[in-house]
């Protein structure tokens, strides 16, 4: 993992969404404020796009709800293959 005072232009997060509208919205927003962005639409696009750019990806940003295998999931399978990014789980759902 990348130092803490990092800016983010030197940033990249793995956006994980599994509604096309939510990773694009959360995209532009990230990339509004500077940061590199990697989508995937599920967890297991996530889990190849983050061993495709593990060297560069700082956080994975995920919704907690995917549909297939889920978020906790794609967390042990990038920790089982030695990944130490941080992860941040968000959720639209209601209850």
């Amino acid at each position: 993992m990348k130092s803490a005072t990092m800016s983010a232009s030197s940033m990249t997060i793995l956006v994980v969404d599994d509604e096309e509208d939510v990773s694009r919205v959360v995209s532009a927003i990230l990339k509004r404020h500077g940061y590199g962005v990697v989508c995937a639409g599920s967890a297991l696009n996530a889990l190849g796009e983050w061993r495709a750019h593990r060297a560069v990806v700082d956080l994975v940003l995920t919704d907690f709800h995917l549909r297939g295998p889920t978020a906790n999931e794609l967390v042990a399978a990038i920790r089982h293959e030695g990944g130490d990014v941080p992860f941040l789980l968000m959720t639209g759902a209601m209850s």
